[in-house]
């Protein structure tokens, strides 16, 4: 929101955060032997952790659990054994660790630091994560029912998917290495190590005696048979697969464990699966045939990655058909009578499966034909979209995403004309590209088509609904939030399942409208809906929707609270929300994802508010060079960013630097952004403050006006934009002398403020003080101290002493006293506030800086010319270092004044 400008230095003040740096790992004590074991580390000192006991040791490396001290928790070390540091086991152990720290998933357990220590043996390796407590999966799912179990096994499904979009691959998944959390929630452990331990060096090392010992048992026939190269993320996907069967049936699919390694390994390779219906005749159709296919010998004719496992394993919990074959005509029938106990009694069910077999076969392979033709469809279309990129067609020009994208556009018809409903989907997913892109306009185009393409193809569920939030999120972002408050409001209204995905990404979604809109109680209501429904109904599998939708949707929803609540004045709840969506941010997403870079600019600006500058300027400088090296200089967010970090430059007394930042992001929003986004506003309200502060008030003037009109027009006259922009143009015209037009703008802040915060809130103290300070340059002293008065009264009431509102109080009034000679009350009051900026919260706020020049003011109308002159020189030693140089001008000119009363006197 753009910052106010009632009074020198009112503005929010930022430094540069100082990051902590990777430093050199040591071990305190005595060195290390080569030949000790694991328990030589016990109670040592590695950096900030220290080694309590051995978790667990292997035949390559050992896991400690250590205690960290910044911050408190347990954490697990893991190191590789004595003796084992030669160099190429070093650097893959090493770049393991820098592989593992980029999974940031709930069920992957956590990896937060990595580095070398000296421990005589030269440089010794380890990695930090996350200490898990839980209990061992099997023990856990023992005690539940088949449903509970099947969706634990999509959760940990979940996770391994994760880690295989991002290149790694478990190759050692086994229940020993999944956890289940007190919440439920599993976590995977172990990722990667058997990268590190050996296992592609084939089964042989895996012996002992000449007996199979260790994981063998869970391994894909690719891997027991060292085929190079053979282990891929299928690997994963049969031990998954024998993971799930152990889960339902407590035992392995064909005997291994007790037979030499030629045995168990023929068992492996050749042995078919056991039925899941041996176990129990429940599992036999659907169930039966999932765990056939995930435990294929052949990984070609196994699901070919972990989501596919997962999906599957969805359909067969809701009775929809599964993708591992097509279903039969009587398993169909089964599923509808399921689905309809209440409509269909077991004659019924004979009697479809008799008379309805052909009217069902004959529509399913319709069906079929109808998915084929749209796939092929989809095929060929993408087919002719890419290949606008190969460098033959191009002829050697590089070409943007955004062209192959509008290339596209003359084509998509044609070849998509009789498949409606693939039409749909490419429509969508074009239009989030877009929108991603910042082309808005053309996003809501595509929304629109796609919204068409569902109605025409008679398909309803999730891809339409999410292409109905699509569009609501691109008018929100266009600045049309009235649009997309009504869209939302009509989408959460619609008969149907407030729990799926579609429909929680509405809730957030129109809360955050709700938010912009100043409809305050709703939109916290709806936040606090939101939030609810999603940590209920968390871990669902949304086939349409773009990976990690879960983490992405609370990221940004928590960023939206964090807005809401600091326009609603309240900074404490602010920053807590705004640390909720930093914290999954850096837990689930990348580092330079635009989710991520969202919630370091809310926390920043929450961190401003909080008095914590360091910090913010830090978070500010990343959020910005990041979102201009992946969207582009152009793009809304990158300018959002350059305005937020502009006024942190500014905060910090780097006006010029802020200056040009301001000036540069706002020339490249007039040409980049259509002319009712919301963020040419706040750039020009920005600029415009900036330059009023800076004594270029006929320049700035404009720019206030218009953005103003602009937050007026679009979030109406109670909205907090809205009033700051109103005051900010309130005190400009009142320094011009155009108090007429100044007053009825600065009584419409008040009566704003009221009706949005009620008399009893922080923000309307401070529209009264500002409003008095108005009254009081206008020589109205009368009416000014009542609302002194009334701001100093509700002030004391309502605020902790050192809050900033009641700093800017005591600073205002006892200022207007001084203007009228009564220099008693106002030594009183700046007495006051001399005591409370001792504890202020934010002691570089602008008013507790200057409060020695208020209390100077006072001191000298009383005669107290000494003590004056010794707080003025103090301030002015102060101001070589802080403050601005409007702050050193004020301070030298009431030494002067003071010094020239001397001269006078003497």
């Amino acid at each position: 929101m753009p910052t106010r400008v009632s009074a020198p230095g009112d503005q929010p003040l930022s430094s540069t955060v100082v990051q902590s740096s990777a430093l050199p790992a040591q071990v305190e004590s005595a060195p290390i032997d080569a030949g000790a074991g694991p328990g030589a580390w016990i109670g040592r000192q590695i950096d900030d952790y220290r080694i309590l006991r051995t978790i667990g040791a292997g035949g390559m490396g050992v896991v400690f659990l250590a205690q960290q001290r910044h911050p408190k928790r347990l954490v697990a070390i893991k190191t590789l054994h004595a003796g084992l540091h030669h160099a190429d086991l070093l650097a893959r152990f090493q770049q393991e660790a820098e592989i593992l720290a980029r999974l940031k998933h709930p069920g992957i357990a956590q990896v937060f630091a990595s580095g070398r220590t000296d421990a005589s043996l030269g440089l010794v390796p380890y990695i930090v994560m996350e200490y898990v407590e839980g209990s061992a999966l099997l023990e856990h799912s023992g005690a539940l029912d088949t449903r509970a179990r099947l969706e634990l096994l999509m959760r940990i499904c979940d996770a391994v998917e994760h880690a295989h979009i991002r290149g790694v691959i478990h190759r050692d998944l086994k229940p020993g290495n999944i956890l289940v959390q007190i919440d439920g929630q599993p976590k995977v452990l172990d990722f990667g190590v058997a990268r590190l331990t050996g296992d592609d060096r084939g089964p042989s090392e895996l012996t002992s005696a000449g007996m199979v010992v260790g994981t063998i048992a869970y391994m894909s026939p690719e891997q027991a048979i060292g085929e190079p190269g053979g282990v891929d993320i299928r690997t994963d996907v049969y031990a998954l697969g024998m993971i799930g069967y152990r889960m339902l049936t407590g035992d392995m699919p064909y005997e291994v464990t007790g037979h030499n390694l030629a045995r168990a390994l023929q068992q492996i390779c050749d042995t078919q699966p056991t039925p899941l219906s041996r176990s129990d005749p429940r599992y036999r159709g659907d169930l039966e045939t999932i765990f056939g296919k995930a435990l294929a010998k052949d990984k070609e004719a196994r699901y070919q990655n972990a989501a596919e496992l997962a999906e599957d394993l969805r359909r067969y919990l809701n009775d929809e058909a599964i993708l591992a074959q097509r279903p039969s005509v009587i398993s169909e029938v089964r599923r509808f009578a399921r689905r309809n106990r209440a409509l269909v009694g077991a004659a019924l069910m004979v009697l479809l499966a008799l008379i309805g077999s052909v009217a069902i076969s004959t529509r399913f392979a319709l069906q079929e034909q109808a998915q084929r033709r749209q796939a092929d469809a989809m095929i060929g279309f993408m087919r002719g979209m890419l290949s606008s990129a190969n460098p033959v067609f191009a002829q050697g020009r590089e070409v943007t995403v955004r062209e192959v994208m509008d290339q596209a556009q003359s084509t998509l018809e044609r070849d998509l004309a009789d498949a409606p409903a693939a039409r749909a989907r490419m429509h969508a997913t074009l239009a989030e590209t877009y929108k991603a892109l910042g082309v808005l306009p053309r996003a809501l185009d595509y929304f629109d088509a796609a919204i068409e393409d569902f109605a025409l193809a008679h398909e309803a569920g999730s891809g339409l609904e999410l292409a109905q939030v699509g569009r609501a999120r691109t008018l929100f972002e266009s600045g049309r939030v009235r649009q997309a408050l009504d869209q939302l409001e009509l989408l959460t209204q619609q008969p149907g399942d407030a729990t799926t995905p579609p429909r929680l990404m509405a809730s957030l979604h129109l809360a955050a409208a709700l938010a912009a809109m100043g409809q305050d109680e709703r939109a916290r209501a709806e936040f606090d809906r939101g939030f609810t429904l999603m940590a209920a109904h968390a871990q669902q599998m949304c086939a349409d929707c773009v990976r990690d939708w879960e983490p992405r949707l609370l990221v940004w929803a928590w960023a939206r609270r964090a807005a809401f609540e600091r326009g609603a004045g309240d900074a404490i709840a602010a920053q807590r929300a705004a640390e909720q969506a930093w914290a999954l941010a850096q837990a689930q997403l990348g580092t330079t994802d635009p989710d991520v870079l969202m919630a370091a600019t809310q926390l920043s600006l929450a961190y401003i508010d909080n008095g914590r500058y360091e910090e913010a300027r830090g978070l500010l400088q990343t959020a910005y060079d990041e979102r201009q090296r992946v969207l582009g200089d152009s793009h809304w967010q990158t300018l959002s960013a350059a305005d937020n970090l502009a006024l942190a430059l500014e905060s910090n007394g780097e006006a010029q630097a802020a200056e040009a930042l301001f000036r540069d992001a706002l020339g490249r929003a007039e040409r980049g952004l259509e002319a009712g986004h919301p963020e040419l506003a706040m750039l020009k309200a920005n600029l415009g403050r900036h330059l009023f502060l800076a004594g270029q008030a006929d320049e700035a003037q404009p720019l206030l006006a218009d953005a103003y009109a602009r937050f007026a027009a679009r979030l109406g006259d109670s909205h907090p934009d809205t009033l700051t922009a109103a005051l900010n143009l309130a005190v400009l015209y009142s320094s011009q002398g155009k108090y007429d037009l100044a007053r009825p703008l600065m009584e419409a802040v008040l009566a704003g403020t009221e009706a949005r915060f009620g008399p009893e809130h922080r923000q309307t103290i401070a529209a009264l003080s500002e409003y008095a300070s108005f009254l009081r340059g206008r020589g109205l002293y009368a009416e000014a101290d009542r609302k002194f008065e009334q701001a100093w009264a509700s002030a004391q009431r309502l605020l902790a002493p050192g809050d900033s509102e009641r700093l800017r109080v005591l600073y205002q009034y006892s200022g207007s006293l001084q203007r009228q000679s009564r220099f008693a009350e106002a030594e009183q009051l700046s007495a006051k506030l001399m005591t409370e900026v001792a504890v202020a919260r934010d002691p570089k706020a602008p008013h507790a800086i200057l409060a020695p020049l208020r209390h100077a003011r006072s001191l000298m109308g009383l005669g107290r010319r000494a003590e004056a002159e010794q707080l003025l020189q103090q301030l002015n030693q102060r101001l070589e270092t802080e403050g601005d140089a409007q702050m050193r001008q004020m301070t030298a000119d009431t030494l002067a004044e003071l010094r020239a009363a001397d001269r006078h006197a003497d």
